[in-house]
């Protein structure tokens, strides 16, 4: 059964993610630890978070808390020159 938060929708089954770890050669350790729910909950803990900081892709870049929808080099670079030079 699926879930949704903020308009995406994932399932609480495993067997997609199981499959591609398989493909990959991950092995039955993988699995255990799948199946412990302790990833599943770590990974719902950080889908949530980015959830609440309306974080909806990557990369995402946040400088002191300011989302930065431009991250080339230069962009950075100006934006974090700056709070240096104010001390922040």
């Amino acid at each position: 059964m699926p879930t949704s938060i903020r308009g995406w929708i994932y399932w609480k089954s495993t067997i997609a993610i199981e499959t591609v770890a398989a493909s990959i050669g991950l092995g039955a350790d993988f699995n255990q630890k799948l199946e412990s729910g302790a990833m599943k909950n770590a990974a719902l803990y950080n889908f949530r978070l980015a959830n609440d900081y309306k974080i909806d892709g990557t990369p995402s870049v946040y400088i002191n808390g300011e989302f930065q929808g431009d991250y080339s080099i230069t962009n950075l670079d100006t934006v974090i020159g700056s709070l240096l030079e104010q001390g922040k």
